[in-house]
């Protein structure tokens, strides 16, 4: 489907198993992709108009990672609130879905690097 302005993918490398079950239960009942649910949630957070894709349901894999196609504008706002708040895009994206669902907010602080 068509939509005024750029598309662009955002990866959630661990999304938590409980936000995960509850995307994939209203994408489910609502017949659509588990991204379209988490695409409208996003928009609506960041007040930014809804793309849909128009795409069906597709159960999800047992892994956490997650790659949302939202408008650039979402990303725009994400990193924007990211940059000032000192956290991560990834952290913001799950805190947004968990506030949806009424679930306790996960920490949006960026995790120390590994080495």
């Amino acid at each position: 489907m068509s939509y005024p302005g750029s598309i662009v993918g955002i990866i959630v490398l661990d999304m938590p198993k409980q936000l995960r079950q509850r995307l994939s239960t209203e994408a489910r009942q609502a017949g659509v992709s588990v991204n379209e649910v988490g695409n409208t949630i996003l928009c609506t957070a960041y007040r930014v108009p809804v793309y849909r894709t128009g795409k069906p349901y597709v159960p999800l894999t047992t892994n956490g990672r997650m790659v949302f196609r939202v408008p650039a504008k979402v990303r725009k706002r994400l990193r924007q609130q990211a940059a000032r708040d000192g956290v991560t895009m990834a952290g913001l994206i799950k805190v947004a879905l968990a506030e949806h669902y009424g679930l306790p907010a996960p920490n949006p602080a960026r995790k120390p690097r590994q080495h």
